[in-house]
């Protein structure tokens, strides 16, 4: 944008010098004309009806006279007065449409009819050099300057597309770590919570079997017990059967 701005600056500084030059040149002679003497008219054949000058330009016919004509009404000028040297505006708007090359020529002309008729060599070079500084090198500057413009837009696009894929890709490339890493803790977490069933497990088979171990244990304790305590009781019960059996016997 600045190496435009630039262009702008340069282009409308030359406008303004050559205005400045066609206002020292040419202030307030496409109001001149030819009129006729005894009527005070002008002509309103578009052919003749052009700017004259008193001093070089051109020289009206027999019965007419080159004068100032001050009414717009009556006749504004080449153009409808829009071509004119009159002051800084309506030069610079004549300069920059002679660097458009849209109806120079025609601008050119009648500078001719109205400072230099048969020759025209300053006028020729004042715009010839403005054709050739503000039409072709400026014009072609402009081109490059936005062709410049255009290739930085481009590249600036491209990163910024490439700036964006990377982005999305280490996006990416973040919430996979994420999930992955929140699969292999639920992994671990679920590997820890069947080592802790497991060995919960094992330690109810250990409950479990010590307390049957413990249980037969005291079974045998008590049976001996029992045994112990009926000792004399079953010392009788066997001298009875003894003398049971002997009593068969005889």
């Amino acid at each position: 944008m600045k190496p435009l701005m630039q262009i702008l600056f340069l282009i409308t500084f030359i406008i303004v010098i050559y205005a400045i030059i066609g206002l020292e040149l040419l202030v307030g002679r496409f109001h001149w004309t030819c009129q006729n003497i005894e009527t005070g008219k002008i002509n309103d054949t578009l052919l003749l009806n052009r700017p004259c000058g008193d001093e070089g330009g051109r020289t009206c016919g027999p019965g007419e006279r080159c004068e100032y004509i001050n009414s717009r009404a009556e006749w504004p000028g080449p153009h409808y007065g829009i071509t004119s040297y009159d002051h800084i505006f309506l030069a610079m708007l004549t300069v920059f449409q002679c660097v458009t090359m849209e109806g120079w020529t025609d601008i050119m002309y009648i500078s001719f009819d109205a400072r230099e008729y048969e020759y025209g060599v300053v006028t020729s070079m004042l715009y010839i050099s403005l054709l050739i500084i503000g039409s072709f090198f400026m014009l072609n500057l402009i081109l490059g300057v936005l062709s410049g413009e255009f290739a930085k837009e481009r590249e600036r696009v491209e990163n910024r597309r490439s700036f964006f894929k990377i982005r999305r890709q280490q996006q990416m490339e973040r919430v996979m770590s994420g999930y992955t890493d929140w699969i292999i803790k639920a992994e671990e977490i679920i590997i820890r919570e069947e080592q802790n069933e497991d060995e919960r497990q094992a330690q109810a088979a250990r409950r479990i079997q010590e307390t049957m171990l413990h249980k037969r244990h005291s079974l045998s304790e008590s049976f001996m017990n029992l045994i112990d305590g009926n000792k004399e009781l079953l010392n009788h019960l066997n001298s009875c059967r003894k003398d049971a059996q002997s009593n068969l016997s005889n």
